[in-house]
């Protein structure tokens, strides 16, 4: 079984991303979770080659997943994943940024699913994903990022689903 740990900030230059996902706040604070058969989940996708950078990837996956167009990214940090199996840990990057529009529901272009998306105060997303500590850290980073970096200072506690599954 794999062994995941969060880990707050940039990533070293030498570990390899494999995932960039994102804590994606309205601007009414709220946090956007993808919903895929009645699991809640975060927006995001493996980088490819012909994306310029980490918050390209994000961007991208935001809109073939969600249909979903942020603004500017920032790094929140990594979950450090070691596969106990004698590979390489790797990296699954977690970045935050400020939903600018939401479009109608759409096929991901990758698999022709379409996602339920669903915006829910922050204290309520680490037990939607169930991770553990692991979530319950990078949601408590995410806010602090959210605050310090998008001006984001308040959270709605309303829930809403903006379309189902």
């Amino acid at each position: 079984m794999a062994i995941i740990t969060w880990c707050s900030g940039e990533i070293p230059a030498n570990l390899k991303v494999n995932q960039v996902y994102g804590l994606i706040f309205s601007s009414d604070g709220r946090m956007l979770l993808r919903i895929e058969d009645n699991k809640y989940k975060l927006a995001g996708g493996r980088p490819e080659e012909y994306d310029a950078d980490m918050e390209a990837t994000l961007k991208r996956e935001l809109l073939e997943e969600v249909n979903v167009v942020i603004g500017t990214a920032y790094m929140v940090g990594y979950q450090l994943v070691d596969e106990e199996n004698g590979s390489i840990p790797y990296a699954q990057v977690r970045m935050a940024a400020v939903i600018e529009n939401i479009g109608p529901s759409k096929p991901d272009s990758d698999n022709g699913r379409i996602y339920g998306r669903f915006l829910t105060p922050p204290t309520k997303v680490p037990q939607l994903l169930n991770w553990g500590q692991v979530g319950h850290d990078q949601v408590t980073d995410a806010v602090e990022v959210a605050r310090k970096f998008l001006g984001i200072t308040t959270h709605s506690d309303e829930d809403t689903i903006i379309s189902e599954n």
